[in-house]
């Protein structure tokens, strides 16, 4: 149902309680290697982790599961209205800005607890219905940077919507809870 710079999501069904639930399931991509380091897998469990730590939010995709065999995987949340880009026609002003003060408070949570996003995009931002109310939720966090922990690696950003920072912190400094805010302008 997607793909990003290391992973693809697909659509899957597990056994819960009895019955069946649809999932997305999000695994690296392994076919474009012909051999795979491990620190590759640790970024992906390094992603689980993080992502995990922050889904008590009602505006952050759930992580329903995660684990390690046979290779890395991520059970998620599955979003099934689209994305911020798919349907913004549809959306009123009204609408839109009420939709991104949700995106807000969940990058704030996140913040809080001393995670960034570093890849905050429409594509990011997904949507489901509850209880007849179409939601935005935060996804994709496989670029999160714990706060103290900064990452010099330009690998999966998307040049549209990164900050100044990202493409050169040499000459702007690392990342940090600004460059989620520049990305969400």
């Amino acid at each position: 149902i997607g793909s990003g710079g290391s992973a693809d999501v697909y659509e899957a069904t597990i056994p819960v309680d009895g019955r069946t639930q649809t999932v997305a399931l999000k695994t690296p991509r392994l076919s474009d290697y012909d051999t795979v380091d491990t620190s590759f897998f640790d970024e992906f469990v390094s992603e689980a982790e993080v992502w995990d730590s922050l889904d008590d939010h009602d505006h952050i995709v759930t992580v329903l599961e995660w684990g390690q065999q046979p290779h890395p995987w991520i059970a998620l949340e599955y979003m099934d209205g689209g994305n911020f880009d798919s349907v913004l026609g549809s959306l009123d002003q009204e609408e839109i800005f009420g939709h991104l003060e949700h995106v807000c408070e969940a990058v704030h949570h996140a913040h809080r607890q001393g995670i960034t996003h570093t890849d905050l995009k429409p594509g990011n931002i997904l949507f489901t219905e509850m209880d007849g109310q179409r939601v935005a939720k935060v996804a994709d966090w496989g670029l999160a940077t714990v706060l103290l922990e900064h990452s010099k690696s330009v690998q999966g950003l998307t040049p549209a919507y990164s900050a100044p920072e990202q493409i050169d912190p040499e000459a702007y400094g690392g990342t940090d809870d600004r460059t989620d805010i520049y990305q969400l302008g």
